[in-house]
């Protein structure tokens, strides 16, 4: 598997040749997965199922039983990911933030999954 690193703004790096890309490493898949969690479930043209459903399974009121459930099926449905070693989560109702950490098993190995989605980003 090939992706194209973030660098730390969240642009794509260019101009590095071989460097450029996560190659067949656990990072690459760990950075889909963020991907795909930053992705609004519905909002992308091509495939309104693909990105994560924030609204109804983790902000909205009562979602103390859903949300991690959401999440880590958000996880398992990305490319290269065989499963969840490890899991925890904090959501913040007060600066509506959720932040992740998780070890992930994938084709390549196993490794660490950290992720913070706020309001700032327009995420929930």
């Amino acid at each position: 598997m090939r992706i194209r690193k973030l660098d730390a703004n969240g642009d794509m790096v260019f101009g590095k040749n071989a460097q450029s890309f996560w190659i067949n490493a656990v990072d690459g898949v760990a950075q889909l997965c963020v991907s795909r969690l930053n992705l609004i479930g519905g909002s992308w043209w091509y495939d309104t199922t693909a990105g994560m459903f924030w609204q109804p399974y983790v902000v909205g009121m009562r979602t103390a039983y859903t949300r991690d459930a959401a999440v880590k099926a958000c996880i398992l449905a990305t490319q290269g990911v065989n499963g969840i070693a490890q899991y925890s989560s904090a959501l913040n109702r007060d600066t509506r933030a959720f932040t992740l950490n998780a070890m992930i098993s994938t084709t390549y190995s196993v490794g660490p999954l950290t992720a913070e989605i706020n309001a700032a980003a327009g995420i929930i």
